[in-house]
């Protein structure tokens, strides 16, 4: 019973299967939408706070199994009904793109005689939606021609396009200009790290002792995390991070990070990544001197918390860590 089951199920898949691809593959004339791929969405600070995204527009191309000698007009229409049913079919639970983050530009597309395609946009107002997984359903919804043999396909008439709009919004400044500002007060910094290298002295709080002869240094083997709550909100325009040095007994200047990524919190809880800082210089040698990397931000975000995590190592076994940490207001 069962093998018999297993094959009424494959024969029925391989059915719906085959009837997709004769239809498109028909010489019977039909109008149907192309799938789009699936959308990630960037967004990234200006100056002045605002947040322009990396797509604003969506394009639905509208095409004909084969040319027509008649125009054919196509109206579109986004059906948010669907997006339940979307969810069923595939087991996940994305949510209907609300109506104020896109405007259709054209809801009748003409695909002209002796062609086969053409294109409906729409337009995308992403600026304050919140971060999550978002589906957009676009349909035919009715069709004219004088070719009356003309018919709107059964199974590709609607084009499904996943919005995946990330938390994470890129604050990077990569330009060469220097950071301007003065460095924030550290006296109320709670300093703390998921770990610590062998678990000996290398205490978190040593990044604002304003020595450069003790620091933090996370464990080996680790892409350690220092977490600095500033006890205030304020707007940061930027770090700066004194390396570690090789010229102390129980230092090694390959213990420090050669990538970070910074991440920003109100609360120190709901964190938003900035984006990453690109390669760090460290001392040459181990009697070199230390050297003061600089992370600058487009936007000086009033925040409480900033955390920066190790991404690259110079040296995995040694850990990665720092002498000094300013925050630049």
């Amino acid at each position: 019973m069962k093998k018999i089951l297993f094959w009424v199920i494959l024969f029925v898949g391989y059915a719906i299967l085959s009837s997709c691809e004769e239809e498109l593959g028909s010489k019977e004339l039909y109008v149907y939408l192309r799938p789009n791929n699936d959308v990630n969405i960037t967004r990234s600070y200006l100056p002045d706070g605002s947040m322009p995204v990396s797509i604003d527009k969506l394009k639905f191309p509208v095409k004909l199994t084969r040319e027509t000698s008649e125009d054919v007009r196509v109206a579109l229409e986004v059906n948010q009904e669907l997006v339940e049913q979307y969810n069923k079919q595939h087991g996940t639970n994305y949510k209907s793109l609300p109506k104020e983050c896109f405007s259709i530009k054209n809801s009748e597309v003409v695909i002209s005689a002796g062609n086969i395609m053409d294109t409906c946009y729409v337009d995308l107002n992403l600026l304050n939606i919140k971060s999550d997984v978002y589906v957009l359903p676009m349909s035919i919804s009715t069709l004219s021609s004088k070719d009356k043999g003309v018919a709107i396909s059964s199974n590709t008439s609607t084009a499904f396009t996943i919005l995946n709009v990330g938390k994470n919004v890129f604050n990077i400044d990569q330009s060469t200009e220097d950071l301007v500002g003065e460095e924030a007060d550290r006296t109320r910094w709670l300093v703390s790290t998921s770990d610590i290298y062998n678990n000996t002295t290398y205490d978190a709080s040593y990044v604002k002792d304003g020595d450069i002869v003790s620091g933090w240094r996370g464990a080996s083997y680790a892409y350690s995390e220092l977490i600095v709550d500033m006890g205030e909100v304020k707007p940061i325009k930027g770090v700066k991070i004194v390396t570690l040095t090789g010229n102390v007994e129980y230092r090694n200047y390959f213990a420090n990070p050669k990538l970070l990524s910074i991440w920003v919190s109100a609360d120190g809880e709901d964190w938003l990544c900035y984006g990453q800082s690109g390669t760090l210089n460290r001392p040459a040698s181990a009697s070199s001197p230390a050297i003061t990397n600089t992370i600058k931000f487009v936007y000086a975000k009033p925040v409480r918390y900033l955390k920066l995590k190790v991404e690259q190592h110079y040296s995995l076994s040694q850990g990665a860590g720092m002498a000094e940490l300013n925050f630049i207001e």
